[in-house]
C-alpha cells in the first residue's frame, strides 16, 4: 500500500542527496509551481505541458462561452457610473485576454491540422510512389 509522503519530508530527502540546503530546494519547488500557476490563471497560452502530470489544453467551446460573457456583462454595464466602472475596466480586460487567446488557440489548432496533413500527404506520397515503381501490368 503507497503511503503519501508530506513535502517536507521530499525537501529534506532531495536535499540530502543534491547536498544542498532544504530552503533552497524549497524556494526552488515554489518557483517553479507559482510560475506554472500565474500561467495557467494569466491565460498566456492555450497549453501548458507539466511534466510527469501531462497537458493542459484550453477548451475553444469554454473560451468561447466567457467571451460571450464578458461581451454580454460589457454591454449590461454603463462604463460612466463611477460605481461601476472598476467591474467594466476588468470585463474588458478579461475579455482582450480571451480575444489573445482565442487566436492562439486557433494557431494551435491550425498548426495541428497541418501536422496532421504533412504526415498523412507522406503515408499516402510513399505508397503511391511504390506502387509507380513495381512496374505494373501491361
Amino acid at each position: 500500500m503507497l503511503n503519501p509522503k508530506k513535502p517536507k519530508d521530499l525537501y529534506k530527502q532531495l536535499s540530502e542527496e543534491l547536498n544542498i540546503p532544504e530552503e533552497e530546494v524549497q524556494d526552488i519547488v515554489n518557483f517553479y509551481w507559482e510560475n506554472v500557476r500565474k500561467t495557467m490563471e494569466n491565460l498566456e497560452e492555450p497549453r501548458v505541458y507539466i511534466e510527469s502530470l501531462g497537458t493542459f489544453y484550453v477548451k475553444p467551446k469554454s473560451l468561447m462561452k466567457e467571451i460571450y460573457k464578458n461581451e454580454t456583462y460589457i454591454k449590461g454595464v454603463n462604463p460612466k457610473d463611477f460605481n461601476k466602472y472598476p467591474l467594466y475596466s476588468n470585463a474588458q480586460k478579461r475579455l482582450e485576454k480571451f480575444k489573445v487567446l482565442k487566436d492562439k488557440v486557433y494557431e494551435e489548432n491550425d498548426r495541428k491540422v497541418k501536422i496532421r496533413k504533412q504526415r498523412f500527404n507522406e503515408v499516402t506520397g510513399n505508397l503511391e510512389k511504390q506502387g509507380e515503381n513495381t512496374g505494373g501490368t501491361n
